[in-house]
């Protein structure tokens, strides 16, 4: 496993309930790079607000 995490904190709408966000983006991520087509403009995905992305790097211990 990658020694690699990233943060992502993302302004959730508000007629989004946090167990809907949850798996859209865990169903996201998985997806990325396979194709997937992103969320239609009704979706209240669709226009989503990144406020940041951290890179964190842990050392690896043996």
């Amino acid at each position: 496993m990658s020694n690699r995490r990233y943060v992502v904190m993302i302004d959730q709408p508000r007629d989004v309930s946090d167990e809907q966000m949850a798996e859209y983006i865990k169903l996201a991520i998985a997806n990325w790079g396979a194709g997937v087509s992103p969320p239609p403009p009704d979706s209240p995905f669709f226009d989503l607000d990144v406020l940041s992305v951290t890179a964190v790097h842990k050392a690896h211990k043996d």
